[in-house]
């Protein structure tokens, strides 16, 4: 049996009982934290567009409902606009290792196509491990090599973090996941993130890499084996050598890396929680001014000027000092800079109409400079490390500066359960009632007691 094959028997035969109570913990955080950060995204301009895209694929059909409304869609258009949402400030989760962000997809994608099909509390829970067990193993295998890596970053992969949990939902046997992953595969989108962050992409496209079109993606792959499409060959899309890597951008397929580990490791406990509105390279240099600032009471009229040293990634492919709109904001150094001393919290207020029109926020923007260091750019493409550094220069003369090596979110400093519920009630403001937000944490608690998922969707 090939890779593929041995990763649809898993997917398709897994069991709630075959989770550890460490991993059903984590799954229901990791479900709270995707359903906050959902409803902040739908308060924003982003996620309004995102709806009216997802009516006008998926209206007139009653299966899944749009969070933080009572609007109703087909389950991929509710895939797609509810991971929009849940992307929408770049605050999901991540599996810093795969280059991925399952929750967006797989969360959502379960709950649509659970609540539509009346599967249980523990029925969610079980499909969406594979989300990040077999999501995340796909896109492992599917890195390519530092070189490689420097022309062309996929963004296919995303897809395989819904396709397996929908997969499970719909109960697809063996060979019907082993279709599944193959027409996900066919059907994924193919553009490099280079096209997105590379020189000339500002202003960046406000469906930014495609995240919710990946959901759904996924959903329609799995939907599609459910209705007996078939792709059966034995050498899968991830086992041939022209198979889908090449598609993605990957110069190398490691299919052996798909399996490892398999139902004795548990990736999904490695998932990170995102410490702020923005992509998650730029949290070193958030957490540095944070140290430079330590428990002084700084504001924007007593800077001078900030300089940030770092590698490329900081200093050119993130660097934006006249950030145009809400997803230039979330990937430019120098805003995400200028919204931590303005003690701004992470959330929809970084990238507001008002906020992008402040005039103090323009103007502190411009006051920050970026210095490429090279040891800092070697330290993360050959270790992942984020070395960054932050000189924040007072205008009194005074000099302060901050460093971090491992941001907030890492494993070795990573972002505490109470700061994830805190995290989801002020980001769940934005949408409902503090009572209505303390209802849905008590039943995200208690998924693995609920007869029906629906239970828990209603109150989105």
């Amino acid at each position: 049996m090939n890779s593929t094959g041995t990763l649809a028997e898993f997917a398709a035969g897994i069991q709630f009982k075959d989770l550890p109570p460490e991993v059903v913990d984590r799954l229901k955080l990791l479900t709270l934290n995707i359903v906050g950060k959902a409803f902040a995204g739908s308060a924003t301009s982003l996620g309004a567009k995102y709806l009216k895209l997802g009516q006008a694929m998926g209206g007139g059909s009653s299966d899944a409902r749009v969070i933080a409304s009572d609007i109703t869609l087909s389950c991929p258009a509710a895939t797609y606009v509810n991971s929009g949402y849940a992307t929408a400030l770049d605050y999901d989760d991540t599996l810093h290792w795969a280059l991925i962000h399952p929750g967006n997809a797989a969360v959502t994608s379960g709950l649509a196509v659970g609540s539509a099909h009346n599967r249980s509390g523990k029925d969610f829970l079980t499909a969406l491990v594979l989300g990040y067990e077999v999501g995340g193993r796909i896109a492992l295998a599917a890195q390519p090599s530092v070189e490689r890596f420097k022309d062309v970053w996929g963004l296919g992969n995303q897809s395989f973090t819904s396709a397996p949990v929908v997969g499970r939902l719909l109960n697809l046997s063996a060979d019907q996941m082993y279709s599944a992953l193959g027409i996900t595969g066919v059907y994924s989108v193919v553009p490099s993130a280079w096209t997105y962050l590379g020189p000339g992409t500002r202003p960046m496209r406000e469906v930014k890499m495609a995240w919710g079109w990946s959901a759904m993606v996924g959903v329609t792959g799995a939907t599609a084996a459910s209705l007996d499409l078939t792709m059966q060959q034995e050498l899968s899309i991830f086992d041939s050598e022209e198979g889908w890597h090449l598609m993605h951008g990957a110069d190398k397929m490691e299919s052996e890396k798909m399996t490892d580990g398999l139902g004795e490791r548990w990736d999904v406990l490695t998932t990170a929680y995102k410490a702020y509105s923005a992509c998650y390279l730029i949290f070193g240099v958030c957490d540095a001014v944070q140290v430079a600032i330590g428990d002084r009471s700084i504001g924007p009229e007593d800077v001078e000027k900030v300089v940030v040293s770092g590698g490329e990634w900081i200093t050119k492919r993130l660097s934006d000092t006249s950030p145009v709109g809400p997803v230039d904001a979330q990937f430019s150094t120098e805003w995400c800079v200028s919204m931590i001393i303005m003690q701004i919290p992470p959330g929809p207020e970084w990238c507001s109409d008002e906020t992008m029109a402040n005039p103090v926020a323009r103007a502190l923007t411009k006051r920050v400079e970026v210095a490429f260091d090279e040891h800092a750019d070697a330290a993360w493409l050959d270790d992942g490390k984020s070395l960054n550094s932050v000189t924040i220069v007072l205008k009194n003369g005074e000099e302060l500066t901050g460093a971090v090596d491992e941001p907030k979110g890492e494993p070795g400093n990573p972002i505490t359960e109470s700061e994830v519920r805190e995290t989801f009630h002020r980001l769940a403001a934005y949408a409902v009632d503090a009572d209505r937000a303390a209802k849905i944490e008590q039943v995200i608690d208690r998924l693995d007691t609920l007869e029906n998922i629906s239970e828990l969707t209603e109150l989105l």
